[in-house]
């Protein structure tokens, strides 16, 4: 999710704790300006499942 007019976007972080628990949260950063040779990519949505990243099913 971002803001064009603030120049604002939302970055979703993880922490893995020592004990193996997922903690999840959003970050408040700036929108990235591309370089000539880059383009800028929204993805409005993704789906996030942990347990795969983790070698779990």
């Amino acid at each position: 999710m971002s803001n064009d007019k603030t120049g604002m976007m939302l970055q979703l972080r993880s922490l893995v704790r020592s004990n193996g628990e997922l903690e999840p949260s959003l970050a408040s950063v700036a929108v990235p300006e591309p370089a000539p040779d880059e383009v800028l990519v929204r993805i409005p949505a993704s789906l996030i499942n942990p347990n795969k990243d983790q070698g779990h099913d």
